[in-house]
């Protein structure tokens, strides 16, 4: 088990250090300057939007509303990542450096919120909205949700206990650090609430590649595989040792990040006219609604009919 773990250690350290992360970097940037800062420009937009009510279908039938997708899409992020996770990167800083701990973050991060990783939209692509910008916003929120707000108590709940890095890391450390605060029962509390998120991730995370796969093909074989290759790995990860599921986890984190980055770095040019017709709109004072006929040159496109529901305008502030 220690070799195979060495192994995957080395694999990881290549992957994330040498072509994963330069590139996250890279992409992150050339988004930021593009975009001119939209994930914290429009801030008070993605509230605003996240509370916008979706009216029922004309046959009376509920539809998925903004806020509803992304509670969904939260319930498959939040999980061990973001409770257990967080207290990975203390032992890091202590014993590697700074460098290690950053390196170690982004890994945790993109556990976390799943940023980049191409899983998210999954549950967004349900809601019903007039514009696909709006709900993109939504999902940004995403990232601040789960990292900048769970990650961060769980690192705080660890640093006020003053903990033995040395010592215990991960779901140890952080239900050390409960239990040191808030008595015993705060111990077992965690676990229970671990073992929700956990299976809320994992159930999550199911559906999301079973609905993949028939859309892909209608082959019978293949999802009973699936399913079997799901039941598999939960009976393998809950078998093997922390530090071999982590460093798996890495591993196959880093390759969905690399196909997802390969699809949306392309894919980015056609996101900034989406982003510029929504801010045009705003700017005009009219709540943004997209058919297809705006953009007549794109071509597969399978949604947005140009018959679409009336949306009421909307005051909008001047510049956005």
């Amino acid at each position: 088990m220690d070799t195979l773990d060495s192994v995957i250690v080395n694999i990881n350290d290549h992957l994330w250090t040498y072509l994963l992360i330069p590139l996250v970097v890279g992409a992150g940037l050339h988004f930021t300057v593009r975009s001119r800062g939209v994930q914290l420009r429009l801030l008070p937009e993605m509230f605003r939007v996240v509370k916008e009510k979706t009216p029922p279908r004309a046959d009376g039938r509920k539809q998925v509303s903004s806020f509803g997708a992304f509670t969904i899409s939260a319930a498959a992020r939040v999980g061990t990542g973001n409770i257990v996770g967080g207290a990975f990167g203390f032992r890091e800083l202590a014993a590697g450096g700074i460098g290690a701990a950053i390196q170690q973050g982004i890994r945790r991060g993109m556990f976390s919120n799943e940023a980049g990783l191409g899983s998210a939209p999954n549950a967004g692509a349900a809601a019903e909205v007039s514009h696909p910008v709006k709900q993109g916003l939504v999902q940004s929120l995403g990232v601040f949700f789960d990292t900048l707000l769970v990650c961060t108590m769980t690192a705080f709940i660890v640093l006020v206990t003053n903990p033995e890095l040395s010592g215990r890391q991960g779901a140890d450390l952080t239900q050390t650090a409960l239990s040191d605060t808030l008595g015993g029962w705060a111990g077992h509390f965690l676990t229970v609430v671990v073992f929700m998120l956990a299976f809320s991730s994992m159930i999550g995370n199911y559906h999301y590649g079973e609905t993949n796969i028939q859309f892909i093909t209608r082959k019978r074989w293949v999802l009973p595989g699936y399913r079997v290759l799901v039941l598999s790995a939960v009976v393998l990860g809950s078998l093997g040792s922390v530090s071999v599921v982590w460093n798996l986890a890495d591993v196959f984190m880093g390759l969905m990040a690399l196909i997802n980055l390969a699809a949306i770095i392309p894919l980015s040019a056609i996101a900034f006219r989406l982003l510029d017709d929504y801010l045009a709109q705003r700017r005009a004072g009219l709540e943004p609604v997209f058919t297809r006929d705006r953009m007549p040159d794109l071509r597969g496109v399978q949604c947005w009919d140009p018959v679409r529901l009336t949306v009421p305008s909307a005051q909008a502030p001047e510049r956005v």
